[in-house]
C-alpha cells in the first residue's frame, strides 16, 4: 500500500492578442486565448481555446 502524498494541479494561462506563451507558442497569436496546462510546455495550437 502506498503511503506517499501525491500532489496534482493545473493552471489556466490567459494570453492576450500578440502575447506569446513563454514555453513556446504554436497558437494563433492574433486572437485572445486560454491554455489549460499541468506544466509549462510548447503546446500545439489545437490545445488552445480561442475567443470567438
Amino acid at each position: 500500500m502506498a503511503t506517499g502524498v501525491a500532489h496534482a494541479g493545473a493552471a489556466i494561462e490567459t494570453l492576450k492578442v500578440g502575447e506569446k506563451n513563454p514555453y513556446g507558442d504554436q497558437s494563433d497569436t492574433s486572437k485572445p486565448r486560454l491554455l489549460l496546462v499541468q506544466s509549462g510546455s510548447n503546446s500545439p495550437a489545437e490545445e488552445y481555446f480561442y475567443r470567438k
